[in-house]
């Protein structure tokens, strides 16, 4: 008669190892890649002014859209949108360079910071606000409302101002319907 092997039963050894490479690979991915995507408008306007408070205009340069440094840089002035998105490297450097001579001149003050008040926050296709607090040593000064547009696969800063606490009702319902339509025709998309 033939001696038969017992069945296994249990486990299979490389089971273990395959979950923990698979875990490991998204770990790496999501801690690592996963911002590449496309930044959330929120973490758009806190990395601009994490930059901006660093003295880093050109990180801050790429957070902004070339729609809004074309107010700034007349000679791109007379260029349609499509090509003012295809010079979007040499615009950034001027807008960096721009901005550092600007900065220059003025004393920096210490101990400001920016808390994105995520309530508010709204993304569209083409669009997105965002409003925040300036803080000054951890006291509000005021509050602002970022309007970004969707621009060479991410959100970039279009129009920064204040908003009165009284507005912001408003805010939480506005629909960023006409915004959207009005940025994708700018976008020519």
């Amino acid at each position: 008669m033939k001696e038969t092997s017992p069945t296994r039963t249990g486990v299979p050894k490389i089971l273990p190892v395959l979950i923990a490479a698979i875990l490991a690979g998204m770990f790496y991915y999501a801690y690592y890649l996963d911002d590449v995507e496309i930044a959330s408008p929120d973490k758009t306007v806190d990395h601009f002014y994490q930059a901006y408070l660093a003295r880093d205009y050109e990180t801050v340069a790429r957070d902004l859209s070339v729609f809004w440094s074309v107010n700034y840089l007349p000679q791109y002035m007379d260029m349609s949108p499509a090509e003012l998105l295809d010079n979007r490297a040499e615009i950034e450097k001027e807008t960096a360079a721009m901005l550092k001579s600007l900065e220059a001149e003025q004393p920096f003050e210490e101990g400001i910071s920016v808390e994105v008040l995520m309530e508010y926050t709204k993304t569209g296709e083409y669009s997105a606000l965002v409003v925040y607090q300036v803080m000054h040593e951890g006291e509000p000064i005021q509050k602002e409302v970022a309007l970004l547009i969707r621009e060479a696969g991410d959100y970039k800063i279009i129009n920064l101002s204040p908003i009165r606490e009284s507005d912001l009702e408003m805010v939480q319902n506005y629909s960023l319907d006409q915004l959207d339509e009005s940025f994708k025709q700018l976008l020519e998309v």
